[in-house]
């Protein structure tokens, strides 16, 4: 049981990405995506599959015998500040771990190989929106708080 990089929303272990990724929001938020936003399935593939053929992002999956037992997205993020510093920033994104692998490491473990992969592409620094309950663990990975706004409201 180990990590791969994947590349191709055509794989098995990204289309158990995509049902990670429901099972997260709706464990986290309580919503079905799938009800709420008609069509958001596609909407992350296309997304991704852009940013795969570009070389930006990877889909970071844990593997084992009987399937894929969790999986996060790693992604290099252009904006100014590093475009004009030359350092990219990276974004981990929809980490999520079968509840039957959970505290086993496997989300450490998942992190770890997004943050390698994320430092491979030039990214130093990596940022990322955790949910109330995973504050403490993504603390314990050594990442920290830092100020940020946002304007407006996304449609929940």
């Amino acid at each position: 049981m180990e990590t791969s990089v994947v590349t191709s929303i055509d794989s098995p272990a990204f289309r158990a990405a995509v049902d990670h990724r429901h099972a997260l929001i709706a464990e986290v938020e309580g919503l079905d995506w799938d009800e709420r936003y008609p069509g958001w399935r596609a909407r992350y593939a296309s997304f991704y599959a852009e940013s795969f053929e570009l070389g930006t992002a990877a889909l970071i999956a844990y593997d084992r015998n009987s399937g894929y037992g969790g999986s996060c997205m790693a992604s290099v993020q252009r904006e100014f500040r590093s475009a004009i510093m030359g350092q990219g920033i990276g974004y981990l994104n929809g980490l999520y771990v079968l509840p039957d692998l959970r505290n086993r490491h496997v989300g450490s473990l998942l992190v770890r190989a997004a943050l390698l992969w994320l430092n491979a592409h030039g990214c130093p620094i990596v940022r990322l929106h955790p949910s109330q309950t995973s504050n403490a663990f993504y603390r314990r990975l050594g990442f920290r708080p830092v100020q940020e706004f946002e304007y407006g409201e996304a449609r929940r």
